[in-house]
């Protein structure tokens, strides 16, 4: 009598990012998240395109301009990504048909990358047809350097909302808390500098929002990569692996 080998074979990765990029298509809050980065990124465009001077109407210009609200809403999405399931209780479907909790923890954060990059892309789109319509002079000039910096930096940052999702796993607590640390710790670098001998030290070594843009300097500071290493294990590394640790261990309710 021959053995049945009842054990199911694992669903591929890419099945797996497909269904969560589906997932968050299909939910008010992710639909309404990618609509509206895309509003914005169209109503900025208008409004340079109506009332900035002509000369400053390039297409580096229209990508800065975009940055601001796309630096706060890629995260938002990265948050919503993880914490959407646990506060509509559907996490216990998902780790029951996929066991293997790490699996649905990278799916949803390939799916994020994915929808990122595709507002990256509009965006991008958005700025070219701007710059058409500036028709300024040299619309086009652009280093290579701040052209790759701009998209790596913003998935940096949905990863950072990422892993702060996963470490708190409640979509409001996890917006407001990421929003805070956005505004709120450079600020306080700033004042510790300002105000002590050792605070300039600090924020040259701890402050990783303005550590990243430093990077794609030149002269790179002294020191740059190991600094932005440090800064990056404190505020991105840290939280990802106790997240993650939180994701893999905490009782499905």
């Amino acid at each position: 009598m021959s053995t049945i080998d009842l054990q199911r074979p694992a669903v591929p990765l890419g099945r797996l990012v497909a269904v969560e990029l589906r997932k968050m298509i299909d939910t008010r809050a992710g639909f309404w998240l990618l609509a509206v980065i895309g509003i914005i990124d169209l109503l900025i465009m208008l409004a340079m395109v109506l009332w900035v001077e002509k000369d400053f109407l390039t297409f580096s210009n229209f990508l800065s301009a975009m940055a601001l609200p796309m630096n706060l809403l890629l995260p938002v999405l990265g948050i919503l990504s993880i914490t959407q399931e646990w506060g509509q209780r559907t996490a216990l479907v998902s780790f029951t048909l996929v066991p293997r909790r790490a699996r649905v923890v990278v799916s949803k954060l390939l799916a994020s990358v994915v929808l990122a990059l595709a507002s990256l892309v509009v965006a991008m789109v958005l700025a070219a047809i701007g710059a058409v319509l500036g028709g300024g002079n040299n619309v086009w000039e652009m280093e290579t350097r701040d052209f790759v910096a701009w998209p790596i930096l913003q998935v940096i940052g949905l990863i950072h909302g990422f892993a702060f999702g996963m470490l708190l796993l409640s979509s409001a607590l996890a917006i407001v808390v990421y929003v805070v640390y956005l505004f709120l710790v450079p600020t306080v670098f700033q004042v510790l500098s300002g105000v002590t001998d050792w605070g300039g030290d600090v924020q040259r070594w701890l402050d990783f929002g303005t550590l990243q843009g430093q990077v794609f300097n030149d002269p790179q500071p002294d020191n740059i990569w190991l600094r932005l290493l440090v800064s990056g294990l404190v505020w991105l590394g840290i939280p990802f692996a106790v997240g993650l640790w939180r994701v893999l261990r905490s009782e499905v309710k």
